[in-house]
């Protein structure tokens, strides 16, 4: 979920002009704008196989065809949605309401609502953990995740944590990371035995809010407001590298075939493209101008392409306050992904 700060407020005053350049290059490029209804959004994901994105919005869920483009403007009503995760290859998945306090299980192929079940204060980010086959939903506010078997449509658990919750991952091992956005630092989440058994400081790192795990490498990278992404070592919990980003990030795009992530920046208004070849060679590839405002987005493993939620923005009303986007200009970036880019 996107906090809003005061320097954001100032950065939106001093760049309400800030526009997106569609100038192409040898690298990555945006290459088509998919218009969509008004309105706030928040984190999004592809389903491959499905070939549909994702998109948590303000009043439910968004879908869009990966191939065509057609829009589902509300596929699932909700409130205040803020994360989406699919329920392994069940053809479920499971979006948290903020405002309701309530996380929604519904079939992607449908919309069709399955339950509606009481999670914590502000659930933010879910995941589907394969190991126990639960999907866990972090609470932004009251710092605990909520358990959720998702074919028993039940809530089976909660695990207290501590702190402000931002987004979340998991390995193959049973273990869930969370970024606990006010401490700096990961918190390392058993599942299994449904309790923290440490934490990973971020040393480089002010208010981490986008993560992502290099399953290859065994890699977490947190992406932090204060313009860096730190990698660090999830069994050491010790540092690797930093990579310098645009400021006020919200998500870290993985993508495991290619080894590349991508880290949108809200304020700076680019997308940073970083190559992982390893522990020992990380660096960023390039840096593409797309618009501020832009802070997270998702991968379409099949075919590399990168979709990017975005609006033109408003001067907040009141300071603090999030800057409400500009009707009629919501819409979809596609960025797309050059044979080459890895290597």
């Amino acid at each position: 979920m996107f906090r809003l700060l005061p320097a954001i407020a100032v950065i939106v005053l001093a760049s309400a002009a800030c526009l997106a350049s569609d100038a192409a290059n040898d690298g990555f490029a945006i290459i088509k704008r998919i218009p969509g209804p008004d309105g706030n959004w928040d984190y999004a994901i592809a389903d491959a196989v499905g070939r549909r994105l994702y998109v948590a919005r303000d009043y439910g869920v968004m879908t869009v065809d990966l191939d065509t483009g057609a829009i589902v403007p509300q596929l699932v009503a909700g409130h205040g949605v803020h994360g989406i995760a699919a329920v392994g290859t069940t053809g479920l998945f499971v979006s948290t309401n903020g405002d309701s306090g309530t996380a929604t299980i519904f079939e992607g192929n449908t919309g069709k609502v399955l339950g509606n079940l009481k999670a914590g204060r502000q659930p933010d980010s879910v995941v589907f953990e394969p190991k126990s086959r639960l999907v866990i939903a972090f609470n932004h506010e009251s710092g605990d995740a909520t358990l959720i078997d998702p074919e028993a449509l039940r809530v089976v658990g909660t695990i207290p944590i501590g702190g402000t919750l931002e987004f979340s991952v998991v390995d193959l091992e049973g273990h869930a990371y969370v970024n606990i956005a006010n401490k700096n630092q990961i918190a390392v989440v058993d599942i299994q035995r449904r309790r923290v058994t440490g934490a990973i400081p971020l040393k480089a790192c002010q208010e981490p809010s986008g993560l992502a795990y290099d399953a290859r490498d065994r890699i977490l990278i947190a992406a932090c407001f204060n313009g860096v992404a730190e990698f660090v070592d999830p069994n050491t919990r010790r540092q690797i590298t930093t990579i310098n980003t645009g400021k006020f990030p919200d998500a870290v795009i993985w993508d495991p075939k290619r080894q590349l992530a991508f880290v949108p920046s809200f304020a700076d208004g680019d997308l940073t493209v970083i190559a992982v070849r390893g522990r020992g060679d990380i660096k960023a590839i390039q840096k593409l101008p797309t618009q501020m405002g832009t802070r997270t987005g998702a991968l379409d493993s099949t075919t590399g392409k990168i979709y990017l939620p975005t609006s033109k923005l408003k001067p907040p009303a009141k300071e603090g306050e999030y800057p409400a986007p500009v009707p009629g200009t919501f819409e979809i970036l596609v960025i797309n992904t050059p044979k080459d880019a890895a290597h």
